[in-house]
């Protein structure tokens, strides 16, 4: 069984890509330099010449704010390149997983939303992927979308990271938002959805892949803080309006996960769990890059 992972340099790229090697699966793990995915006649000559039996889409445009003022870009990497593989994919047999996101909804100001839902996203960046999800669905009716929330791992830049940096390079308070409620999900976990999927031939179409249970991000800040020994009473609570970013951010995108249970595929751990087996590394890596 061979793999082809596009994405090869971002964080859940990086990951899936360590975890199927590690476990001796063979696997070609392609960046953008390599494999253009908007690029049909790229995209067209790489399939053909590594012959994978599955595919994960882990290539996308994910810069929220920079997707306000790149909108091209941005629906080149999340649409039209999710098309182009869902199209090829399956043209040729090759079971395809494709990575999505949370930020396909938000705007309807609902809880908690199930695969079922219809999209409702709050920035171009969410319009984006939700074009994609369409696409590939239409293009390749026995894809998998698998949607995934507020990734997080030693690689590349992340939440996580970027608040152990602040808290072990200086003593001074800092703000978070606390009106922004989601699922902190390692790239480990969703690599261990990935792999469970690609073992169950009969999955198909939406599920959800993000850890379960549901935290602000004032709140994920400060569980952070104190996992890694530091006091949570640095981290001061903002509204998302004072920050003023060029994106708006859902409320609330917390995913239900039922066709995990449909399909008899193990639910996701818990975010609180999931950062404890994460935080140790990713603290590692933080000190590492500080040097």
């Amino acid at each position: 069984m061979k793999w082809l992972i596009t994405g090869a340099n971002g964080q859940l790229g990086e990951t899936l890509t360590s975890i199927l090697r590690a476990n001796s699966v063979e696997v070609e793990s392609l960046a953008r330099k390599s494999l253009d995915i908007s690029n049909v006649n790229d995209l067209d000559t790489v399939l053909k010449t590594i012959r994978p039996n599955i595919l994960v889409n882990c290539a996308a445009w994910t810069d929220v704010d920079g997707a306000e003022t790149n909108m091209d870009a941005a629906m080149s990497a999340n649409a039209t390149g999710a098309q182009n593989l869902a199209k090829a994919t399956n043209s040729l047999g090759i079971r395809f997983i494709h990575i999505s996101t949370d930020f396909v909804f938000g705007a309807d100001k609902k809880e908690i939303y199930s695969e079922e839902d219809s999209h409702s996203p709050v920035n171009f960046y969410g319009i984006s992927k939700a074009q994609g999800e369409n696409l590939v669905a239409l293009e390749n009716p026995e894809a998998v979308i698998l949607r995934a929330s507020w990734l997080y791992s030693p690689y590349g830049k992340n939440f996580p990271k970027a608040i152990i940096r602040k808290l072990i390079t200086d003593e001074s308070s800092f703000d978070v938002v606390s009106d922004q409620i989601g699922q902190p999900t390692s790239c480990i976990s969703v690599t261990n959805s990935i792999v469970s999927i690609a073992r169950s031939a009969e999955v198909r179409g939406i599920v959800h892949g993000s850890s379960t249970g549901s935290v602000s991000r004032f709140g994920f800040a400060q569980s952070i803080a104190q996992a890694i020994g530091s006091s949570p009473d640095r981290i001061r609570s903002v509204t998302s309006e004072s920050l003023n970013l060029p994106a708006k951010r859902p409320d609330s995108s917390v995913l239900s996960h039922e066709r995990l249970g449909t399909f008899n595929l193990p639910q996701p751990t818990s975010w609180e769990s999931d950062l404890e087996l994460n935080i140790d590394e990713i603290l590692k890596q933080v000190e590492l890059e500080l040097q």
